[in-house]
């Protein structure tokens, strides 16, 4: 076991795997999701890693990221990455065994984590599954109306309800394509108005602290102005830096500053840029604490390098 501590997962590297648990349970359909990925180092695609739940299996999804090790595994996982599809199983002996098993190819490394069990009542796999998709709705829905409560600009917020309005069913008679499709919807449309919503909000709480006034600092209101987070949360870098707390920068205040080095040579084009916010009309100023010097050039002066407003 390894990764974050606050996320430890487990690994297999070039061997296989055969790692199980059997339970006690009461009879019924249950589903097993977890998270997990291989990384092909040979080249056997037949066989390769799986959760299982008695004789039912999920196979591994392929690594996609540039995860590298456990610790870069377990932050993906902790994002939400590498969920595999869900296991239904139904149980009529009141014995249930679950694992990860590989079998025969040692050309791989695998990793998981995060067996998530749940149990469904003595009813079919249909049924279960029928009751798991009206759930997953219902999550969505209401995710959908606390952000019409919140708020967002009128255009968006037109927009938004049109299409909570469109995906809203009649459960009774919703069919599983429907539920489906409605969910996916929502899911997709949430993503954009959390993100509508907290460009709102920004505005608001910005328009409430200087009405009336002059001279406002408005720094607090906007997200990860200082990198304090340890992250470029709220910003999006295109070989533009990244997080740094190395004690290098005698300029900076906190803890943390973005930094782009290279060892004997200029820097190319980049870009850190904050993500959109809505300002209410006015005169602003902007400063930072930087510096653009060439190490590799005696640490003269360098040029390029820009601190910029819209």
């Amino acid at each position: 076991a390894g990764g974050a501590n606050e996320n430890m997962c487990a690994e297999s590297w070039h061997s296989t795997i055969t790692l199980s648990q059997n339970i006690t349970v009461p009879n019924g359909t249950y589903k097993l999701t977890g998270q997990a990925f291989y990384r092909q180092d040979g080249s056997d695609d037949d066989n390769l890693p799986y959760f299982y739940a008695n004789d039912a299996k999920q196979t591994f999804p392929l690594k996609t990221g540039s995860e590298n090790s456990m610790s870069d595994a377990s932050a993906s996982f902790s994002a939400g990455k590498y969920v595999i599809d869900p296991i239904w199983v139904y149980v009529d002996n009141g014995s249930l065994t679950v694992g990860v098993k590989l079998e025969t190819n040692t050309s791989l490394w695998c990793i998981w984590d995060n067996f998530v069990m749940t149990y469904y009542g003595d009813v079919s796999i249909v049924e279960a599954q029928n009751a798991a998709l009206v759930k997953s709705y219902k999550e969505a829905l209401a995710e959908a109306q606390s952000y019409q409560e919140i708020g967002m600009f009128e255009s968006e917020l037109e927009a938004f309800n049109t299409i909570v309005t469109n995906n809203t069913l009649d459960l009774s008679s919703a069919t599983a394509e429907e539920l489906t499709t409605a969910t996916a919807n929502l899911v997709a449309a949430n993503v954009t108005a959390s993100k509508n919503c907290a460009i709102y909000t920004t505005y608001t709480n910005i328009a409430t602290a200087i009405e009336g006034k002059t001279n406002v600092d408005v720094t607090s209101y906007i997200a990860n102005l200082g990198f304090e987070t340890g992250t470029l949360e709220g910003w999006t870098s295109v070989d533009g830096g990244s997080q740094a707390n190395n004690k290098n920068f005698s300029k900076m205040s906190g803890e943390h500053f973005v930094e782009r080095w290279k060892n004997n040579a200029a820097l190319g084009n980049g870009s850190l840029t904050h993500d959109v916010v809505c300002l209410p009309k006015g005169i602003y100023t902007i400063t930072a604490e930087a510096q653009n010097i060439e190490q590799y050039n005696n640490n003269a002066a360098g040029m390029g390098y820009f601190l910029c407003a819209n």
